[in-house]
Order: structure tokens, then C-alpha cells, then sequence
């Protein structure tokens, strides 16, 4: 998994959210925001901040093929005030991301797959530490560094990034890199 280092919120974002509360005298919610031109702009600015790729498996995605990801889920309250679940995740830039579909639309896989779950993802993509937790093997598969990293092995699980389809482009990628990277194949 790759770190996405998150950025300041979209001052559009920022100024929907301010005028939402005076003209409403209430928190703005997700379904209040997704019907409105700034929605699109906000995909736009988490799409670039991820450099194009999903937020958990790292495939390519351009916005037509991915959703806006609530690492903490909306419909999570707690009431820890030193927990971001206390505050209003539905729209707290921080918690806001772009995850694929899966494949075809399927839901296999990332953040629509982790919907299903009833179990927390422990290890967030923004994490500074997220890149070290993870190795990959050649068959392309993704495993904890460390056996006992139970955070780790539960993220994998959680978000299914060992589906055969994943499993298979990773496969493609590092023997492509591989055979990129031998001398010998570019005189062939």
C-alpha cells in the first residue's frame, strides 16, 4: 500500500461546508454534499492528491471508476472526543479518500468490500508508517512484513487485496519491472 500524504482541504470544499451551516444552522451532511457541483471537484482534488491510483490497492482509477472512501465509515459514531469517529467523519477532509470499484464495478475488493465488513480497517492509507508494513510476493500476492502485525494481516483481509484479480495484476506489473530492469531483455 502506498502512503497518500494528505493535503490542505480544497478551499471550495471548505467555503460549501461554511455556507451549508449559515444557511442551515446544522453540520452539513454527506447526502447534502453529493448532489452538488463542488462533489465533482472534490473527487477531482483527492484523485490528484493520490496521484490517480486507488487509495488501497493502488490501481489506476480517473474518477468514473471510483468512489469517495470514508476510511472511518459515516455511519460509525463514538463518543472518545480523542477519536476522529467523534467528530463529523461524513465530511472531514481527512477522512476522505478515492478507492476503485473493484473490478468490473464488483465490489471484490478495497473500499466497497470493506463495506460488508463489521470489523474497523486498523491501518489507514495516510498512515506515515503504511508503506513498511506491507511486502509482495512474486505471484503478486501482498502479506504483513511481520507475521505477528495483526493491523496489517486484518487490512488485507478487510479490503480483500489478496482477490485473484489483484493478485494477477500485481503479477503482470513486477515481471514487467523485472524483465524492464534486465539488461539482457532490451538487446532482445
Amino acid at each position: 500500500m502506498k502512503r497518500i500524504v494528505k493535503g490542505k482541504e480544497p478551499s471550495d470544499f471548505t467555503a460549501w461546508k461554511e455556507q451549508f451551516r449559515q444557511d442551515h444552522g446544522k453540520e452539513p451532511e454527506y447526502k447534502d454534499f453529493r448532489t452538488t457541483p463542488e462533489w465533482e471537484d472534490l473527487i477531482q482534488a483527492l484523485l490528484k492528491e493520490q496521484g490517480y491510483i486507488c487509495c488501497y490497492c493502488m490501481q489506476r482509477i480517473y474518477g468514473g471508476d471510483s468512489h469517495i472512501e470514508h476510511f472511518v465509515p459515516r455511519d460509525i459514531k463514538n463518543t472518545d472526543p480523542h477519536s476522529m469517529r467523534a467528530s463529523n467523519v461524513e465530511l472531514n477532509y481527512g477522512n476522505l479518500f478515492e478507492s476503485c470499484n473493484g473490478e468490473h464495478w464488483d465490489w471484490s475488493h478495497c473500499g466497497r468490500f470493506k463495506d460488508r465488513e463489521s470489523d474497523p480497517i486498523l491501518l489507514s492509507p495516510a498512515q506515515e508508517d503504511i508503506e513498511e508494513r506491507f511486502c509482495y510476493g512474486l505471484d503478486g500476492s501482498i502479506d504483513a512484513v511481520h507475521a505477528d502485525d495483526s493491523a496489517a494481516m486484518s487490512t488485507i483481509r478487510i479490503l480483500n487485496l489478496n482477490d485473484t484479480v489483484l493478485k494477477r495484476h500485481r503479477r503482470t506489473a513486477i515481471f514487467t519491472a523485472l524483465k524492464n530492469a534486465d539488461p539482457k531483455s532490451s538487446n532482445e
